[in-house]
């Protein structure tokens, strides 16, 4: 299969999906009929055109805009985030604050994992996402 025919059926089905259904770039791939090949699935659907750009480490940032205190635990966790690469400028807002999870008893970790949505530089949503946040609590038992 050429390259032009992996990126028709990627294209395919993307189309195909129904309108605000969300699929990650894996599940796309999977139903194109390329299982793990994800970023294959990147590659096709960037912008016409573009150029693959590497970012220094000093044009990457993180920085948290808001936190949330556990009533359970009275952790802090930062659960707003503020992501700048290059030019480009993402928030990331919890759909909820408390998505605190407590596997003390099982896995012995205390963390923050939970669904964000993106927004961009003018307050659009962009896209979703999953955030994990560990050893804002207590040190992590490995």
């Amino acid at each position: 299969m050429t390259a032009q025919e992996r990126a028709a059926a990627i294209r395919k089905t993307v189309r195909a999906l129904k309108r605000g259904t969300f699929a990650s770039y894996g599940e796309v791939a999977r139903r194109a009929g390329f299982p793990g090949r994800a970023r294959l699935v990147g590659q096709v659907l960037r912008e016409s055109g573009s150029e693959d750009r590497n970012f220094a480490h000093d044009e990457i940032a993180w920085s948290p805009q808001r936190r949330w205190r556990s009533s359970r635990t009275g952790v802090t966790y930062p659960v707003e985030w503020k992501i700048t690469v290059g030019e480009r400028t993402i928030l990331l807002r919890p759909l909820l604050d408390d998505q605190e999870n407590d596997a003390r008893a099982s896995t012995g970790t205390l963390y923050w994992e939970g669904a964000v949505r993106a927004f961009d530089e003018r307050g659009r949503a962009i896209g979703r996402g999953y955030l994990e946040l560990t050893g804002y609590g207590e040190r992590l038992r490995l």
